[in-house]
């Protein structure tokens, strides 16, 4: 309502190029998904960046699968890391769908946004497989008393 009102298009679900946002990903793919992905790549690794969240969270699923598949298909982080990889494709799928005149122009300018809606949900996924509830649930303070 108020792109309509004050008569602003959404450059992605525009159909300026006489395609919307499906057709330009299914036609665009070829060229843009690799381009994409590395970028994706190579931001997951930079330290400075994303501090390695991403791949940790995405070893430590692995790991609890591994581990006890039955356990892990109900858990909590289990399904806040299947959020995390879903939210990362979906991103891909806008960015290869991109209307932008320049693709990398697209992706320098909005991928440390992009971070910022991943890595919290990813961060909670890791922290909840690495110390588990029924493990919280034994720590307890030291006592301060004397």
């Amino acid at each position: 309502m108020l792109n309509g009102a004050y008569e602003v298009k959404n450059d992605l679900l525009s159909a300026t190029d006489g395609r919307g946002m499906l057709a330009r990903i299914t036609h665009q793919f070829p060229d843009y998904a690799p381009k994409v992905w590395a970028f994706f790549y190579q931001y997951c690794i930079d330290m400075s960046r994303s501090r390695w969240l991403l791949p940790a969270t995405a070893v430590a699923t692995v790991i609890v699968l591994l581990r006890d598949w039955r356990r892990a298909r109900s858990s909590t982080a289990l399904i806040l890391a299947v959020i995390t990889c879903a939210t990362v494709c979906g991103y891909g799928l806008v960015f290869i769908g991109t209307n932008a005149a320049s693709l990398d122009w697209h992706l320098n300018t909005a991928f440390d946004r992009i971070l910022l809606h991943i890595l919290p949900v990813a961060t909670l996924a890791l922290a909840m497989m690495i110390w588990p509830r029924d493990a919280a649930s034994n720590f307890s303070l030291p006592s301060t008393t004397p």
